[in-house]
């Protein structure tokens, strides 16, 4: 073989191989996000724009990048099984007198389907990655309620008609550990669950999921999907649920990629409603929920110190976070911020300051991308080995919040002496201050709670009917909140309960008061409040 025919054999090798690359990249680009079957966290360490205030202190290294955050799908087969079993269950109850056949004019509204168990204390825990599509075509015809494309469909014809909320960050170890969980966002009466399937999916297999669904004063019904296999609420078909009563724990259960709620709401007449109100949502003229969060919600939901870099698994692999707030000078400290929403247009200032408040290290950092639903970034720094010992602080200023976490090097300080204060009169450990009993709220009123205490909040908040809890009204709150009192609220006496988390013997009581509207109807025993005495 000459060398002319060898160049050319080279030349044609050269080109099969940049073609085939160029041809695979361009089909990763353009397939369809559902098309996913696990969670990959690529580790980016080129790219980014992180700008250093401090040269001479750059990183020892850093990555992160886009969290991939979960989907789900349900065949129509599934779908068509399930309104069976909704339609034959309500026939039922209805027959039973436990559901009613007339259901009130009002709309219902939401309150959030998800909460953090009470012992987390991080900034956020979830984000949100897909709303319904109100786009019919497929595929890649998207169409959120804002005119954007933070849905999905399917070449199966598969529109996606929920909201997706997922846990971040960590939702694998957060799952195990039942710290996600499902609420309902009204209050109602179950009319269909499904427990006891498999939880731990990482791609559309048509799986059946673990779920409740719950038919509200309107006729509406939410379903609430994808929990954990076990974690579901001892109540049962055809008993009721307050707003905010618990659920069960965020799983990924039938066809889902990882853990997260689908909330679904079909109207009595089976249409699908979204419950966000925008130019693109012709189903619901108002927004459904009691406060729409924003479009992009950014935020940071956590920020941490730690020994290495925190490892995001793949499929059903619980996270290794690798955090630690104690160092010696010398080691290698990585500094890691957990964002949802994070936009391009909206960079984070990084600081790093020691104990005496100046600056040690300061950057900068913005992604390439436009949008994020949820990322991760890491940075890590070598601590000098006369770093002054005390509580130094790592801050992340984002969309004009800031986020600080404390963190030790060396020894703690001593504490500085001070003198001892004169002894004060201690009040009770908890008093309600408001209400106070013999007041009259009507369903849609603001009631406002507050009382007065020596403790640390750690407070629970309870609605009270016939000494039984109605209702929490809040958890970890201080000595104020304020509850809008749900329209469908039925007429009755209440009284508001204050505990202590941590200790709930610690507890005060309001007077008895009165939610509902009261007629020639309706007698109730009403407690006033005792006339003043005169001297």
């Amino acid at each position: 073989m000459n060398r002319r025919a060898i160049l050319l054999f080279f030349c044609l090798i050269l080109f099969n191989f940049t073609f085939v690359s160029v041809a695979i990249a361009g089909l990763n680009f353009w397939a369809a996000r559902p098309d996913r079957h696990f969670l990959s966290l690529p580790v980016s360490r080129e790219g980014d724009t992180a700008v250093y205030q401090f040269p001479q202190r750059q990183p020892s290294n850093h990555g992160g990048g886009e969290y991939y955050f979960p989907d789900d799908h349900i065949s129509d087969a599934r779908r068509q099984e399930i309104e069976s079993q909704l339609r034959t269950s309500i026939g039922k109850l209805q027959s039973e007198g436990a559901l009613p056949t007339a259901y009130t004019p009002e709309a219902v509204t939401f309150g959030w389907p998800v909460q953090a168990a009470p012992h987390l204390n991080d900034f956020g825990y979830h984000g949100i990655s897909n709303f319904v599509d109100h786009n019919p075509s497929f595929p890649f015809q998207r169409l959120d309620y804002s005119c954007g494309q933070r849905t999905y469909d399917t070449y199966s014809g598969y529109n996606h008609p929920g909201t997706d909320i997922f846990s971040w960050p960590f939702p694998w170890r957060r799952m195990d550990n039942d710290e996600i969980m499902i609420v309902a966002a009204a209050p109602g009466i179950i009319v269909l669950r499904e427990d006891g399937n498999f939880d731990r999916n990482c791609s559309f297999n048509n799986l059946p999921w673990n779920a409740i669904y719950i038919q509200h004063s309107d006729g509406s019904i939410a379903w609430y999907a994808h929990m954990k296999n076990g974690s579901l609420t001892s109540k049962q078909i055809g008993q009721w649920v307050e707003a905010g009563e618990y659920l069960g724990v965020m799983g990924s259960s039938g066809s889902s990629t990882g853990p997260h709620l689908h909330f679904e709401v079909h109207a009595l007449n089976g249409m699908t409603l979204d419950p966000y109100a925008g130019v693109c949502n012709a189903t619901t003229p108002d927004s459904m929920w009691y406060m729409q969060p924003a479009y992009y919600d950014t935020a940071v939901n956590k920020i941490t110190t730690g020994y290495a870099a925190p490892l995001i698994t793949q499929c059903a692999t619980a996270e290794q976070s690798y955090e630690a707030n104690s160092f010696l000078p010398g080691d290698v400290v990585y500094f890691t911020t957990y964002y949802r929403d994070q936009l391009a247009s909206q960079p984070s200032q990084y600081t790093i300051y020691q104990p005496d408040g100046a600056v040690y290290q300061s950057w900068q950092h913005h992604i390439p991308d436009p949008h994020y639903a949820a990322s991760w970034w890491w940075w890590s720094f070598a601590l000098p080995g006369n770093a002054p010992h005390g509580y130094w602080q790592f801050s992340v200023s984002v969309n004009n919040q800031t986020y600080s976490h404390t963190f030790l090097v060396g020894t703690p300080p001593s504490p500085t002496p001070s003198p001892t204060p004169p002894p004060l009169p201690t009040p009770a450990v908890i008093t309600v201050t408001t209400p106070n009993g013999g007041e009259l709220f009507a369903p849609g009123e603001v009631l406002s709670v507050t009382w007065q205490t020596v403790l640390t909040p750690a407070m629970q908040v309870d609605l009270l009917h016939n000494a039984q809890v109605s209702q929490t009204l809040s958890l970890f709150s201080y000595d104020l909140i304020t509850w809008t009192i749900p329209i469908s609220a039925g007429t009755a006496v209440y009284n508001i309960r204050v505990s202590n988390i941590l200790s709930p013997t610690q507890q005060d009581e309001s007077g008895f008061f009165i939610i509902g509207i009261l007629d020639q109807h309706i007698h109730l025993p009403l407690v006033l409040k005792p006339e003043p005495i005169t001297p």
